[in-house]
């Protein structure tokens, strides 16, 4: 009897204790999912181009925050259901939240072992060659734009000048920075009229201006006349895409792959502690009001094969 009391007691105080636990863990997750909303919240009203779709947003986190919707969730699964909550309410896939990492400490053992060595993108640009008989082949895995990507570029197109065809590979390119679009697009255009293609507006503007940084000087062999085709996949991103929209819209190159990702608008970051956020600064459009945000670019020509090159070669060859 006296332990089956005992027994009873410390059965209630494990209980209590069960209860308590599960409180604080049901009072820690709404603290935290309160902190990632205003966090959001925040962000949007400071930085993001469109005032109007940003209290509607916020709206709709409030209300997911309010619902116990977003607490219920785990916290790598929370920031993901704030992505998509943003991203089905604006239509734009550059939205994004998650966590910040703590970086190791520097006594912590094996620190240095556990950091990932940065990639070398060379530039962007990450392979050339001539293809027989005579068509060069750019992949281009990364838009970046400073003296050495634009050395990189200019080396590439060193090397492929008197090819019969150009190939720039963008299927693995998620974006980056548009200036070195306009670089690219220098050597290719024998006017200028492409940089007249797109406008856009960003936060706190009220014109729209031209979106094309023009590079009338960029050294290097130039291929006005050389027939261009561009590579894409749903892997092709933002600054990418607009490579491939404005030499498909300009009739300049023929664009060959998949639907693009549709995620037009540049971003920025924004973070604290805890953290961060990519939120849309600029809207881009053609001058008729045509965007690829959530559209993507539609290549001329769909690829089926399992040797994406292979078939486009083929294509270029067939010309």
């Amino acid at each position: 009897m006296r332990y089956l009391r005992w027994a009873m007691i410390l059965g209630v105080f494990l209980g209590c204790a069960g209860v308590s636990a599960g409180a604080a863990d049901s009072g820690t997750a709404e603290r935290d999912t309160k902190a990632l909303v205003q966090f959001q919240c925040e962000a949007i009203e400071r930085v993001y181009y469109d005032p109007a779709m940003g209290r509607r947003l916020c709206r709709r986190l409030r209300a997911a925050q309010r619902s116990g919707e977003l607490a219920a969730l785990p916290a790598r699964d929370r920031l993901k259901r704030v992505t998509a909550l943003l991203r089905e309410t604006s239509g734009d896939v550059h939205f994004y939240a998650g966590p910040v990492v703590k970086a190791a400490k520097a006594d912590t053992p094996d620190a240095d072992d556990k950091a990932e060595p940065e990639t070398n993108w060379n530039g962007g640009i990450t392979q050339v060659r001539v293809l027989p008989p005579n068509v060069g082949y750019i992949r281009w895995d990364r838009h970046l734009a400073d003296d050495v990507a634009f050395a990189r570029i200019i080396s590439a197109l060193e090397l492929l000048e008197g090819v019969d065809a150009l190939i720039f590979d963008l299927t693995g390119n998620p974006g980056g920075d548009g200036r070195a679009s306009g670089f690219v697009n220098r050597h290719l255009f024998e006017d200028d009229d492409y940089q007249d293609l797109l406008v856009k507006k960003c936060t706190g503007e009220t014109e729209w201006k031209r979106s094309e940084v023009p590079y009338n000087h960029a050294p290097g062999p130039k291929f006005p006349q050389t027939p261009v085709y561009v590579m894409v996949s749903e892997d092709t991103g933002s600054a990418a895409e607009y490579f491939a929209f404005i030499v498909q819209q300009m009739k300049r190159a023929t664009v060959l792959g998949s639907t693009t990702a549709g995620a037009g608008n540049p971003v920025t970051m924004v973070s604290n502690d805890e953290y961060f956020a990519y939120v849309p600064i600029c809207q881009i459009q053609t001058r008729d009001g045509a965007s690829i945000e959530r559209q993507g670019v539609v290549p001329d020509v769909v690829l089926r094969s399992d040797d994406w090159l292979a078939e486009t070669l083929e294509y270029v060859l067939a010309q």
